[in-house]
């Protein structure tokens, strides 16, 4: 076998070095789609589309650091909205609807259970939040704008257990400047490490929007959307124009390799801040995602170029080694061709002789 190796080693070794090439390319990849799918928070539009073959956008906008928008904002952006769709002839589906939307608000406040007091991060949420944001359910359920009764609250796992030391909680009360509020779920955050860097909160507690605005004055510093998007860029465009003052992402497909190019050509500049903007955590944790998709880019460009170097090589290598095989053996054919003929003449003739 070594003798074999060292004989053919103008053949082995390119193969070889070929080989993993191909390997490394393949692991690449499968890093690449291992991250892009990673955070569920980028991913309403895919879950919004569903089965259909419509297609849909999500747009996340962040509102400046002292700034942010009211309720009141949000409802008439919503007509605002309504009204553009009807302007693009998009009718309503029978079942469902043509957008989702989602807001939150950030605060911190002191909380009571029966076994402690605990100051901790509060987010007041409206409209569909947990659409967006579907964190794990430890127990009970999640709230939405639509609920009847706005005096329930939702514990992540670590304010659970520093009040109450566990997790069974739903249908329990807490207690916040001496008013009850009614345990309907417990969350786990989620443990991927994009959100881990980026988390910052601590322990958390999720209330309606509103509840949070009436117990101390809160601008909704988040609003996020997922609906039809007859063109590109037509949902971003209606919430640029609606929210002229906020930064405006557009979630749908930004882990794709067309727009990682476009992060990788602006990598270092990317980092400047030019907007006075505190992104929440959840778009950090996307951020950090979209820098490394960027960088593993370069491996997923580089690496296939050896062995399609190579491959050409030896297919054209081959293609002029047929091309002499045929200028040679034809002649060669032919004139063994004649030589029988030739031959059969003779031993006719001296048969016939």
């Amino acid at each position: 076998m070594k003798t074999f190796l060292l004989k053919n080693r103008k053949i082995v070794i390119p193969v070889l070095i070929a080989l993993l090439c191909v390997i490394l390319f393949a692991a690449t990849v499968l890093r690449y789609l291992s991250l892009a799918s990673m955070l569920r928070s980028q991913q309403a539009a895919e879950a919004f589309k569903g089965e259909s073959e419509s297609l849909t956008a999500q747009v996340s906008a962040f509102f400046p650091m002292g700034g942010g928008i009211s309720f009141e904002s949000v409802y008439s952006f919503r007509n605002t909205l309504d009204g553009k769709y009807v302007e693009a002839s998009i009718e309503k589906p029978e079942v469902g609807s043509l957008y989702k939307d989602g807001y939150s608000a950030k605060g911190s406040i002191s909380v009571t259970g029966n076994k402690a007091t605990a100051s901790c991060t509060v987010y007041g949420v409206g409209g569909d939040y947990f659409y967006f944001h579907p964190l794990w359910l430890r127990d009970g359920s999640y709230i939405s704008e639509s609920d009847l009764a706005h005096d329930c609250v939702i514990l992540d796992e670590e304010l659970a257990w520093r009040l109450f030391g566990g997790f069974d909680l739903e249908g329990m009360d807490v207690r916040i400047d001496d008013r009850p509020f009614r345990i309907v779920g417990v969350v786990r955050r989620e443990d991927d490490f994009a959100t881990k860097s980026a988390y910052s909160d601590g322990a958390v507690m999720y209330m309606h929007y509103d509840t949070l605005n009436e117990m101390q004055e809160s601008k909704i510093t988040t609003y996020e959307l997922v609906g039809a998007d007859p063109i590109d860029g037509f949902l971003k465009n209606i919430v640029a124009e609606g929210f002229s003052d906020a930064s405006v992402v557009e979630n749908s497909a930004r882990f794709s390799p067309l727009r990682e190019f476009d992060v990788l050509s602006r990598y270092f500049t990317r980092t400047m801040v030019t907007e006075p903007v505190v992104y929440p955590y959840w778009e950090n944790a996307a951020r950090n995602v979209e820098s490394r998709l960027a960088l593993l880019l370069i491996p997923a460009a580089v690496l296939p170029i050896y062995p399609i170097v190579l491959a050409i090589y030896w297919a054209v290598r081959g293609i002029k080694a047929g091309i002499n095989a045929l200028k040679t053996g034809i002649p060669d054919a032919l004139d063994k061709i004649s030589e029988r003929r030739y031959e059969r003449k003779l031993r006719k003739k001296a048969k016939n002789g």
